[in-house]
């Protein structure tokens, strides 16, 4: 698909460098308004009532919260009291275009895991709105086209460290502890942040979180050559998208993420520092960077424990890495771009003095373009007595360089039962570099000139119509489910109101470059047969939020059989929705996903055992609910982008302690890529609860092609990725926890007798796995012996010529290649 074909589907247009999408919107067919009716009341920690749409959304600019968009009064109050309403209903805050003065924190807060908050941009505002927002453009020197908070000139506040939006999660109220491996569901989307000059401490954005947690289009803005763009991001089946950083001391502070941290479409530009400084658990994995580093910055990429200068002060999270422990700091940067800035009147001047990562530990980059420095990865030695390993040199600073791959695999310290807690016995691991042809070697270096520099499509492969259903867009245009007679009550049959809204959109997205929205406000929806979409038009369903809709496959329907939504070939988004089904129904499932345009897209799309989805809850109902089932969760036989994919952990059925074997389902996969072509899944969180044993893959790849996971993380005792009878299948960068079974334990009948390993390739080529880096242990795991991590490997392979291996047993490859 070419670049303008691609964007002519939305017309969506560019903004220049940024790589965001501008106010130039998806070409979205309007059918009237869509506006909260009915009300509930919220209450907040100081017991004042806020008027709460049973919608789920509440507008900052509504009374009582009367946020200005004009910049002339302070919002902060305002936002602030929306967003506590919002967190005792589950609301959607949404901010309106304009321009909104900040001078203290906001904070995004939610209590518990599921009682997410989200902070949402609006593509429409109050005509002052809109024309503060135009004006902006000259006083503040930049064009933002979304919702904009704006921190003047020299506000005391931000005179030291503190953060100009916080979205975290406590258990309770008046509590401060962060939780960040449980705050789930958060998102910012469509929200830029300025921050004017005289602020040096102000750090934009902090979203420490995991699974369905999100920063989607957001750019934030750092007229000083201090301050920070954004501290910590989403892992742990988290994702961020479109974020753009101008700007600032460091673009992305990221010494504390949640394992293994994905960032696709991202743009950093003129930091002072560094782009990225990264030392989270895991692997960060940077997908379609475009990254332009200032003059003054010495490295692009920089890990604290190869370049410690570039860091400023945490606010107010100690956790940051106190030395190079082994599963901290890898790094993956696929399809890119990174070169620095040249100096006025000498172009390149001391550009060999720089260098694009500096590292102590491994590094990969893949299908990426270099320039400005001479020295593409700098290694430090991560232990001090040994000597440091030779850096990866280009040939021209002054020209483009294109990488088609630097893997270096850089031998960590040993790792010992106080560094890493559940571990047995100090272990050292290695960072292996290996294909079968080579198994010896640190590091594979392919490097070539490129003086034409990157193709201008190079990030066009990462972009999707997700955009095109975001709640920015669909609030003001679609199709209302409930208009066409759908109640959301958890009660009625919902199924013919969606299958009405469904056709009507249908007509809306026949034309060329149209797309019908179907928009499904907040409710529980029970459906009593599949959804299908139609193969000859492009729709989208789109939720209000994640964990505001549920489509509930009808647990009074014992024979619900197929799944619950079913897409054709044509384009089409599924975003925000939670769908459930339950244990009586066997031949249920999530989503059977066929369409063939790579612009498709599911994203923040969860599926689940969901009680909770019910007004009256059932035990007989509420218990797990894949019993000896083969069907899986979700079935992807299409092309396209899934988002943030994690399963219904409550998908297992026996563990070690455990002496029944009767509910145990080898051939369940949470994901099943059969037949699939040209797919993509960012931020895949297989995961199933501790030491449990649930299946013999939790995702499985057999007979595709050219699919790609760019971050996944896995807890339990299984296989995370099975491919085979495939082709060009990738996993780039992988964390958790997970721990195979080891060799000598016997598996319940049934199961397939494979090497225990982490990812299984068999009757497969052109497979690829950069950064597997798991915890190597489970500190809840059942018994404590599973944790002996030399019992088991990271890969196992058998070539179609019956030649078959596996990884050394405490080898954890930062490159693992089967031509």
């Amino acid at each position: 698909v070419t670049s303008a074909l691609f964007w002519a589907f939305c017309g969506l247009c560019m903004m220049k460098f940024v790589g965001v999408v501008s106010a130039a919107l998806c070409h979205v067919t309007a059918a009237g308004v869509w506006r909260p009716s009915d009300s509930e009341h919220g209450q907040n920690e100081n017991g004042a009532l806020f008027e709460t749409p049973l919608s789920g959304i509440i507008k900052v600019t509504d009374a009582p919260y009367n946020a200005d968009p004009t910049g002339v009064r302070d919002s902060t109050s305002g936002i602030q009291s929306a967003l506590i309403a919002a967190r005792n209903t589950t609301a959607t805050v949404l901010v309106p275009l304009g321009v909104y003065r900040v001078t203290s924190t906001i904070n995004v807060t939610s209590f518990y895991e599921h009682d997410s908050v989200s902070l949402v941009g609006d593509i429409q505002g109050s005509a002052e709105g809109v024309a503060a927002l135009e004006a902006a453009q000259d006083s503040l020197g930049y064009r933002h086209t979304r919702p904009v908070l704006w921190v003047p000139e020299h506000t005391p506040a931000f005179k030291l460290q503190q953060y100009v939006v916080h979205l975290w999660r406590t258990d309770l109220p008046g509590e401060v502890n962060l939780h960040p491996n449980g705050n789930f569901n958060q998102v910012l989307q469509h929200v830029d942040v300025h921050v004017s000059l005289g602020n040096p401490g102000a750090i934009g954005v902090r979203h420490r979180a995991a699974q369905h947690s999100m920063i989607d289009n957001v750019t934030i803005v750092i007229e000083d050559s201090v301050g920070v763009g954004i501290q910590s991001l989403p892992g742990s089946g988290g994702v961020s998208r479109g974020v753009a950083v101008i700007g600032g001391h460091i673009g992305l502070d990221l010494r504390n993420t949640q394992p293994t941290t994905p960032v696709t479409n991202v743009t950093l530009l003129n930091q002072s520092c560094a782009a990225v400084v990264y030392s989270g658990q895991q692997s960060l994995v940077l997908v379609a960077a475009n990254i332009n580093v200032g003059v003054a910055a010495t490295a692009a990429i920089a890990v604290p424990g190869g370049n410690a200068t570039c860091t400023v002060a945490l606010p107010d999270d100690p956790g940051v890495r106190p030395g190079p422990l082994r599963s901290e700091g890898q790094v993956v940067l696929v399809d890119g771009s990174v070169s620095r800035i040249e100096p006025t009147g000498q172009a390149n001047h001391g550009a060999v003095k720089c260098t694009h990562v500096i590292t102590d530990t491994s590094v990969v980059l893949r299908n990426t373009w270099l320039k400005g420095c001479g020295t593409a990865v700098t290694i430090i030695s991560p232990i001090s007595t040994r000597p440091n390993p030779a850096a990866v040199t280009v040939s021209s600073a002054a020209e483009w360089s294109h990488v088609d791959t630097i893997a270096v695999g850089v031998e960590p310290a040993p790792t010992t039962p106080a560094d890493q807690p559940g571990l047995n016995k100090t272990m050292q691991f290695h960072a292996s570099i290996s294909t079968p042809q080579l198994t010896s070697s640190d590091r594979i270096v392919n490097v070539s000139s490129s003086p034409e520099g990157p193709p201008l499509d190079l990030f066009d492969a990462h972009r999707s119509m997700a955009d095109c259903a975001s709640s920015s867009f669909r609030n003001r245009a679609g199709i209302d489910v409930t208009s066409h007679g759908a109640k959301g009550d958890g009660v009625n049959n919902d199924t013919p109101a969606f299958r009405s809204a469904i056709a009507a959109a249908a007509i809306m997205g026949s034309c060329s470059g149209c797309l019908g929205v179907v928009v499904i406000p907040a409710g529980r929806y029970l459906i009593t047969d599949t959804l299908t979409l139609p193969d000859n038009a492009a729709v989208a369903l789109a939720g209000v939020s994640l964990r505001q809709v549920t489509l509930i496959a009808a647990p009074t329907n014992a024979s619900f059989n197929g799944p619950v939504i079913r897409t054709a070939g044509a384009p089409c988004v599924l975003r925000d929705l939670f769908i459930s089904y339950f244990k009586h129904q066997r031949g249920a499932f999530g989503v059977d996903w066929r369409s063939t345009d790579v612009r498709s897209a599911m994203i923040q799309v969860r599926i689940d055992r969901s009680c909770v989805a019910l007004a009256s809850r059932n035990s007989d109902w509420c218990v797990p609910f894949q019993v000896n089932s083969t069907v899986p969760a979700m079935l992807w036989r299409g092309s396209g982008a899934l988002y943030s994919f994690t399963p219904p952990n409550n998908a297992f059925k026996w563990s070690a302690t455990n002496s029944s074997h009767t509910d145990i389902s080898p051939q369940f996969r949470h994901l099943l890529f059969l037949g699939a072509r040209d797919s993509r899944c960012y931020a895949c969180d297989p995961e199933a609860p501790h030491s449990y044993i649930a299946m013999d893959a939790a995702i499985e790849v057999h007979q595709s092609s050219n699919v790609a996971f760019y971050g996944t993380k896995s807890e339990g005792a299984n296989c995370v990725v099975w491919v085979h009878d495939s082709l060009n299948v990738a996993v780039y960068g992988h964390g958790g926890m997970g721990t195979p079974p080891p060799a000598d334990y016997q598996l319940p009948s049934g199961f397939l007798p494979f090497v225990p390993s982490l990812f299984r390739v068999t009757n497969s080529t052109g497979v690829e796995l950069a950064s597997i880096v798991d915890r190597a242990v489970d500190p809840n795991s059942v018994p404590p012996s599973w944790n002996d991590a030399a019992a088991w490997v990271a890969v196992y392979w058998e070539s179609t010529t019956g030649v078959s291996g596996r990884s050394g047993a405490l080898d954890r490859p930062a490159w693992f290649q089967i031509p």
